[in-house]
């Protein structure tokens, strides 16, 4: 997973989002996570609002790596 990859969520954890429709573009990363150590995570924006971005109902977030899935790749 690279700077510039479309990705979706994966269907696990995220069934709902994962048949959602929703993409998105990988903006940074891979980095080390700082809320489960050892993962890591890339920041995205969305193709939808997320209720956990940054700025509250944008689509700039971080998610972690191995809940995505690349679509271009």
């Amino acid at each position: 997973m690279k700077v510039g990859d479309i990705v979706r969520y994966a269907r696990f954890p995220h069934e709902e989002l994962h048949t959602g429709g929703m993409n998105g573009l990988i903006l940074a990363g891979p980095y080390q996570g700082v809320c489960r150590k050892g993962d890591h995570q890339v920041d995205v924006m969305w193709s939808s609002p997320r209720d956990h971005a940054e700025i509250r109902g944008g689509e700039i977030t971080w998610e972690y790596m191995d809940e995505l899935e690349v679509l271009n790749g």
